[in-house]
Formats: structure tokens, C-alpha cells, sequence
């Protein structure tokens, strides 16, 4: 069974699953669709609503403004290396800054502890990564 979010709890029997509904930014619905159902049956109407719901992040909702500012921020190319000290000034989790440094089109090249002071200016958790364009690039984590 699938609980619409009001709060007077539709339920709709799967059997008589028409729509799969989905859509937790705006707090509506958005059908996925007959088709899914008649395609693969609930589950596959199940995983096809799954992908449209959109992950609230530190930056507002994935796909939002200030996500895409942050994504955009760590794929930034230049010509010599970058290092991010924080990111729309919040320092993310190894977890958050992966995903963005994914989005953009990045790789991770390895995450390392802070080094000792005078060996490197990275005295705290970072990610160091290559941006799609190929430029070298730091982002502190927590």
C-alpha cells in the first residue's frame, strides 16, 4: 500500500495502482505513471517514483540554486591547483563533497587525514580530486 502525504491518509490499494505518486520538494504529487505499472508491475512503478524524489541537502534541495552553485563551485577549472576551504561556506562531510565532486563531473582521487604542520598547508581532512576538465583540486572536509 502507498500513503499519499495528506494528512487525512489516502491509501490506495495496490491492485488498483494507477499512479505511484512522489514528490517531496513541493510536498505534491506527481504521477509516475500507468505505464511503469503495466511495465514491470508495483515494484518497478515503486523504483521509478523512488528516482523523481529529490534528497534535501545542506544547500537547499538537490537540483536547486544553491545545490547547483555548490556543485558548479567544485567543478570551477583553473590553471593551477584550487583548494576549497568550504563550500557556499559549509564545510561538507566526505560523503556530500564526493557526491558533489560526482555531479560536477570529478573524480575523487583520494581522501586523506590533515598532514603535520610545514608539510602541507592541509592541516585538516580534505579530498583531493580532479575536476573534469583536469584541474587539481582540494575541498575541505569535517
Amino acid at each position: 500500500m502507498i500513503c499519499r502525504p495528506d494528512a487525512e491518509r489516502d491509501i490506495v490499494e495496490a491492485p488498483a495502482l494507477v499512479e505511484v505518486v512522489a514528490d517531496v520538494a513541493s510536498g505534491g504529487l506527481v504521477g509516475v505513471g500507468k505505464a511503469a505499472v503495466e511495465a514491470g508491475g508495483e515494484a518497478a512503478a515503486k523504483s521509478a517514483a523512488a528516482a523523481t524524489v529529490r534528497k534535501l541537502t545542506r544547500w537547499g534541495w538537490e537540483g536547486g540554486a544553491k545545490h547547483r552553485a555548490a556543485v558548479k563551485q567544485l567543478a570551477k577549472e583553473a590553471l593551477s591547483p584550487i583548494t576549497h576551504e568550504s563550500v557556499g561556506g559549509i564545510i561538507p562531510t566526505a560523503e556530500e563533497a564526493t557526491e558533489m565532486i560526482g555531479k560536477g563531473g570529478g573524480k575523487v582521487l583520494r581522501v586523506e587525514p590533515g598532514h603535520a604542520p610545514g608539510v602541507s598547508t592541509h592541516t585538516y581532512p580534505h579530498i583531493n580530486y580532479v575536476t573534469k576538465g583536469g584541474t587539481k583540486a582540494t575541498i575541505r572536509i569535517q
